[in-house]
């Protein structure tokens, strides 16, 4: 029991400095003696993405979250993203880092007031919206972004489709124009997982798998539900294998029950999911669509 809860204050004040230093500022020495003590015991999650839809504009092979593998394209509803945040948040002192993603987000017809909830929402400390850019929302979303903290993140991948070039080119222009701020993420790579399919590894596998997995701290926050990862999210959604590592955050009703809950979910050695992933993904190009040579 002391291992475990040891595990859990190293991965949970580990993660929350990193998350805190990578987006906002560098802490100092006592500001990170004091984040570790967690005096206050105060549950925090350290970085959480946001689904908002299934649904994306472009159809890359190799896509980590197999967006353009799901069965039912969709958007989901402000109403809905946003009940399933305030749930969570209920008993969930703070998040230090929520990326809103998709598919691709701005495809959501409802981003504006998704992006509004989480701007004002004092118990995010910092918030990004990643998006491919390649997508013009309404005038009113650029309004609502220009008046809010979100830092826009762009998924700078190099296209050959000339329409989705010069809207990306549009895109950040209106960022310009509004004053807008956004990062460009240049992916050298992505890995290649591999079929949705169970493999039969070891458990000695599964850990080794698990610590070198680059995702293993990008947890998904997907229709009330968070995952370990992208692909167990897709997963979910569609009902392959048994996961034993989700939170559904309607099951939770105390303060004492989510912090029981988020210690077992970062103290696992292991996902679920890493069953169904190859124990050697290869380096592939990102970005590159289906049906390109």
């Amino acid at each position: 029991m002391r291992v475990r809860m040891f595990k859990y204050l190293y991965y949970n004040r580990k993660k929350s400095i990193y998350f805190t230093e990578e987006r906002s500022h560098k802490l100092t020495f006592m500001e990170k003696a004091l984040l570790c003590l967690n005096l206050q015991r105060k549950i925090e999650i350290p970085f959480l993405d946001l689904d908002v839809n299934t649904v994306c504009d472009l159809r890359c092979a190799k896509c980590a979250k197999c967006t353009p593998y799901f069965k039912k394209k969709e958007s989901y509803a402000a109403a809905d993203v946003i009940g399933h945040l305030e749930t969570l948040l209920k008993y969930v002192d703070k998040i230090y880092a929520l990326s809103i993603i998709g598919g691709e987000p701005f495809l959501n017809r409802d981003i504006g007031e998704v992006i509004r909830f989480c701007s004002d929402c004092g118990k995010i400390q910092d918030v990004d919206i990643t998006t491919n850019a390649t997508v013009m929302p309404d005038e009113s979303v650029f309004q609502t972004l220009a008046h809010s903290r979100v830092v826009v993140h762009i998924s700078d991948y190099k296209l050959k489709n000339a329409k989705l070039t010069e809207n990306k080119k549009r895109f950040i222009e209106k960022l310009d124009a509004y004053g807008i701020p956004y990062q460009f993420f240049t992916h050298e790579n992505w890995l290649d997982f591999g079929p949705v399919e169970k493999r039969g590894h070891g458990k000695r596998q599964l850990k080794m798998m698990y610590y070198c997995c680059p995702m293993n701290s990008c947890n998904i926050f997907n229709q009330g539900k968070i995952y370990r990862c992208g692909r167990a999210s897709y997963m979910g959604n569609h009902g392959i294998g048994e996961l034993e590592d989700v939170i559904d955050v309607s099951c939770i009703h105390s303060r004492a029950q989510m912090r029981k809950k988020l210690r077992w979910f970062y103290t696992r050695s292991y996902s679920s999911a890493c069953e169904y992933c190859s124990d050697k993904p290869e380096n592939v190009i990102p970005g590159i669509q289906i049906g390109e040579a």
